[in-house]
């Protein structure tokens, strides 16, 4: 008998691109939680995701081949919801997953964790970590379980996700925001944060890739890789592009930063990601634009190419 995937987050931005690519990957696929994700091929277990008990009950009669943990509550939530979602509900699936023989354990990080690190150079695995939000701080603490995990010769593995891009992105995100302004049929106005910064896109298609092949790859990987494309993008341009693909006739207005702060380069270090043998192709601004705005599939990592822009 095919031994399952088990994930949580099978209903979220990244989760229904990755439980989407294990399905085609013929991988049995089980969501566990509250949330039932409309996807097809994919079976269902309703739980308690931050129960420590009913996490273990389920790995246990399962025994899957890989545990998956992609819930998370979103960035702007409170502190208590993020130590209970973000980082209790995944490091109760990590104990489990090491009490099952062959069951790898995939964990997702985030770029968060690096918070306001002083510096605009690529970021490795290693570099300094000053998380300066409770996701970040919820993100780090996580990464930090996988990789004492793997120091004692467990099976586990942090993906720490950089900004995934595709249709239906999530509306706490900068550019979930712009679309969902967008699509208000009577907005005159889009409105965001400052800009003035540079983060490092790839979409969510080729997120859920390399999630899959690190999942279900035959030899252990690393206990942290960052994924990321390696290029950073300007905001303001990125913005800028989403607004005239829309074709929308609004205002833009970004609000001002504080003179005290400035804008970030958060950009992947993606050396280690290649030596795996795994890489993602930077798209240019337009095509991550075209990507946003859902004019695009978001079954290849190349969805937002040249013949898809919008003329």
């Amino acid at each position: 008998m095919t031994r399952p995937v088990l994930m949580t987050g099978a209903s979220g931005f990244v989760g229904r691109a990755v439980a989407a690519r294990l399905v085609a990957a013929g991988a049995t696929v089980v969501s566990l939680g509250r949330s039932v994700p409309a996807l097809h091929g994919v079976r269902h277990l309703d739980a308690d995701i931050g129960d420590a008990i009913e996490a273990r009950a389920v790995v246990d009669r399962l025994r899957p081949r890989a545990v998956l943990a992609l819930a998370s509550a979103p960035p702007p939530a409170a502190d208590d919801i993020h130590e209970t979602v973000t980082l209790g509900a995944a490091l109760a699936l990590l104990a489990a997953a090491q009490t099952v023989e062959g069951c790898r354990f995939v964990g997702i990080g985030s770029a968060a964790e690096y918070g306001s690190a002083e510096t605009d150079a690529p970021l490795g695995e290693d570099a300094l970590r000053l998380p300066a939000s409770a996701y970040g701080r919820a993100k780090a603490q996580l990464m930090d379980m996988i990789a004492e995990a793997a120091s004692s010769g467990g099976d586990a593995v942090g993906l720490r996700l950089f900004a995934a891009i595709g249709p239906d992105m999530p509306t706490h995100s900068l550019l979930g925001s712009v679309v969902r302004q967008l699509r208000a049929p009577d907005r005159t106005v889009v409105r965001t944060g400052a800009l003035d910064g540079w983060r490092d896109y790839l979409p969510v298609a080729a997120v859920a890739r390399l999630t899959v092949a690190l999942a279900l790859a035959p030899t252990r990987p690393p206990a942290w890789i960052n994924v990321g494309s390696g290029r950073a993008t300007a905001l303001r341009e990125l913005v800028a592009a989403t607004l005239r693909f829309s074709g929308r006739a609004v205002e833009f207005r970004e609000a001002e930063r504080p003179e005290t702060a400035r804008g970030r380069c958060i950009v992947a270090d993606v050396t280690r990601l290649k030596s795996l043998g795994h890489a993602v192709d930077p798209l240019p601004v337009a095509d991550l634009a075209v990507l946003a705005l859902g004019m695009a599939a978001g079954d290849d990592d190349h969805a937002g190419s040249e013949a898809l822009r919008p003329s």
